[in-house]
């Protein structure tokens, strides 16, 4: 496999289509400042084994977020993160792929500030976001829609009394 165009760890990623890798923000090296997070995104092409800079960036320098392809919206969904001074956010954008790399906007904000890791997964028809607090919690989202909106039903679960620690480090995978 061919490396990526900029060094990274601590970034987002998810599969698209079975045919695209997509890496997102992470942590980069700056001669001056050290590892810092960046805002940029990159494509993997996953037959012709080659990665592409793609020209949307993220509005804010991001290290640890989540990202998940939704098939039925052809969106990719970026979860939470941490800025240059290690804050937290709560802000959830989409990237709206296109021809010409994508488009990127704000679409919704979690209930707490979290610094994900690729801690989310799909079961059931609910989105669990999980840990990137030390508040031993995870949140369950349901999206569905009605006649005038698209709806999210957010909920707040608690797995401290199942499992002791924060999951800060816990990173999952599901296929």
């Amino acid at each position: 496999m061919q490396p990526m165009n900029e060094a990274r760890s601590h970034f987002g990623y998810t599969l698209f289509d079975g045919k695209f890798i997509y890496v997102v923000g992470g942590l980069g090296i700056s001669k001056k400042l050290g590892p810092s997070p960046i805002d940029t995104v990159e494509r993997y092409d996953i037959e012709k084994d080659k990665w592409e800079m793609l020209p949307v960036r993220l509005p804010l320098r991001l290290s640890g977020v989540s990202c998940m392809y939704f098939e039925e919206e052809k969106k990719i969904k970026i979860f939470g993160g941490s800025d240059s001074i290690n804050k937290s956010t709560k802000l959830v954008f989409e990237l709206d792929i296109d021809s010409k790399g994508g488009k990127l906007r704000e679409c919704n904000v979690m209930m707490k500030k979290r610094q994900m890791n690729n801690k989310i997964f799909l079961k059931d028809g609910r989105l669990y976001l999980v840990g990137g607090t030390n508040e031993n919690d995870c949140e369950s989202w349901r999206t569905y829609d009605t006649d005038e909106e698209r709806v999210v039903e957010k909920a707040l679960l608690s797995y401290d009394k199942v499992i002791k620690g924060d999951l800060n480090y816990f990173c999952g995978f599901i296929v």
